[in-house]
């Protein structure tokens, strides 16, 4: 609990307030909240501590009665619970009878006998009201229902602690009725016509699926094209992870967890891209929230992504190459092998360095974005043209000048040759994923490169080109503007909301870029 000014807050004046902290456990009781706020009407600092003594005083007897006699569970919802394991449980004894047996006399009889003794044991610790053998078990139920956890004092535990010895007291009387072949009785659930439900007790899934709801959200919340493959793909996933479509509100927290866990376990991904997941699904939960498809305050994904200070613990920021290394990549025998066995990775890797663009934006080029202006040749980076193209982000759309050193090494050659063969694209050797993405083996490519050499530094990626990009030009005294007009950074001030950067000069552009000078790779490459 703490004492914060706020003179933000929509008030008539400045005041301090009082932030109370939730326990988790009673979090339900306040619509999932985690803290509530209490203007103490004052800015004087000695009498906003006497009123914090007095809110916090109150809030521990709030937080304490509803722990020990608070109701979170309906007697409904306690039957629900305590039938469904009731019947997992006949059905688990029914199958091991069909499986395992026959069996002889003995066996019956042995069996029948261990089921009379616990029969004995649960009947007295019912008519003594001991629960305490049971804790486990009724914390475990709770758990497979994606219910909290209750406190073992609170009233609504104790009740749940004797209805689940009822059941289980009853699974052991229709236990020894069925070992000795009599299946007259029938448990109480299937007696008032209640089946026993995979869903949360209590809830009852209405909604729609979630990949109608997953459509809709698209639809409403424009996004480039590219992530938008990305996101249905990563539905596509998401479902598999949890089992297949289901209602949405049908959707809990163990299922999300179970997305986590196949992240992180099954696809081997890194905790700062489950945390980046983690967050994009709980945006869509969020807004279906929003929408009325589920209940306020009931995102199942939020709070389950890695911790944010922990991921930046582990990341591997990525660093530019050194010189040396620049050489020891570009110029080993087996990159330069490439070029003409395998041109598509030569000259997007090549491109990469000469321009600092990420390499799908290299891999993704077509014929009709080499231009030439003032006898200057030049990408038009751009969505733009046929087929599918994305950027990362609207101020990526650029023009970027062909370094002289790639025309020295032969890259317009080899553009002129796709040419006259007739394709459209100036890497025909890179299709399309499922996400819309080319360049994708590239960089893996790029990647068992860099270990084969000896560079096994994980912060050395084809990424780190852009790196050497502002290093170099910075180094050489290049304009900040030129910069970010060459590697697609905007920084959406007003002075450049008023520029007309698609007007500038292509010898502005042409400055700039020449300045990043690689001549010991170009000569080992020449």
């Amino acid at each position: 609990m703490a004492t914060v000014f706020l003179p933000f807050l929509p008030k008539k004046r400045k005041s301090l307030y009082h932030r109370i902290q939730i326990p988790r456990q009673l979090r339900p009781y306040f619509q999932g909240r985690t803290e509530l706020w209490r203007s103490l009407q004052t800015t004087d600092k000695d009498e906003a501590r006497a009123r914090t003594a007095h809110w916090q005083s109150r809030a521990q007897r709030v937080f304490t009665t509803l722990r020990k006699h608070g109701e979170r569970m309906t007697q409904e919802e306690r039957e629900a619970l305590v039938d469904r394991w009731l019947n997992e449980a006949l059905e688990e004894a029914e199958d091991y009878r069909a499986i395992s047996g026959p069996f002889g006399d003995g066996s019956a009889e042995g069996g029948i006998a261990l089921l009379s003794e616990g029969l004995e044991e649960v009947t007295e610790d019912l008519r003594c009201c001991d629960y305490s053998a049971y804790v486990k078990e009724v914390d475990a139920l709770l758990q497979s229902a994606n219910l909290p956890r209750l406190d073992h004092q609170s009233a609504d535990f104790l009740r749940l602690c004797r209805r689940f010895l009822q059941a289980r007291q009853e699974f052991l009387q229709l236990e020894c009725e069925r070992w000795n072949g009599s299946y007259k009785s029938i448990p109480r659930s299937l007696q008032r016509g209640v089946a026993a439900s995979p869903v949360t007790p209590s809830t009852k899934a209405t909604g729609p699926l979630f990949s109608k709801v997953a459509q809709q959200y698209l639809k409403e919340v424009p996004r480039a094209k590219g992530s938008v493959e990305q996101m249905m793909a990563e539905h596509k996933r998401f479902l598999a992870a949890i089992g297949g479509d289901k209602p949405i509100d049908a959707i809990t927290k163990a299922d999300c967890r179970a997305y986590k866990d196949a992240i992180l376990d099954k696809w081997k991904l890194s905790k700062s891209t489950c945390m980046k997941l983690m967050f994009t699904m709980s945006g869509l939960f969020t807004w279906a929230s929003k929408q009325g498809y589920i209940p306020d305050n009931s995102n199942p994904v939020r709070g389950l992504a890695p911790d944010k200070k922990v991921v930046r613990k582990e990341e591997k920021k990525t660093r530019p190459f050194t010189p040396e290394e620049l050489l020891t990549v570009f110029g080993s025998e087996a990159f330069k092998a490439e070029r003409a066995t395998r041109p598509e990775r030569y000259w997007v890797c090549l491109g990469c360095l000469f321009t600092g663009a990420r390499r799908e934006e290299i891999g993704q080029l077509q014929i009709v974005d080499i231009h030439e202006e003032d006898g200057i040749p030049y990408f038009n980076i751009t969505p733009e043209g046929d087929g599918m193209k994305t950027l990362k982000t609207e101020g990526s759309k650029r023009r970027v000048p062909i370094h002289s050193s790639l025309i020295k090494l032969g890259f317009l050659d080899y553009v002129n040759s796709i040419k006259a063969a007739g394709h459209a694209q100036v890497f025909p050797q890179l299709p399309k994923n499922r996400l819309g993405k080319c360049s994708d083996p590239v960089g893996k490519w790029f990647a068992r490169l860099l270990d084969k050499v000896g560079l096994s530094d994980p912060r050395l990626v084809l990424h780190s080109t852009r790196h050497n990009l502002v290093n170099g030009l910075r180094a050489a005294k290049c304009p900040r503007e030129t910069i970010d007009l060459l590697d697609g950074h905007r920084d959406g001030s007003v002075h450049e909301r008023y520029a007309h950067l698609d007007q500038l000069p292509m010898s502005l552009l042409k400055e700039g870029i020449e300045l990043l000078r690689y001549d010991e790779v170009v000569r080992v490459l020449d």
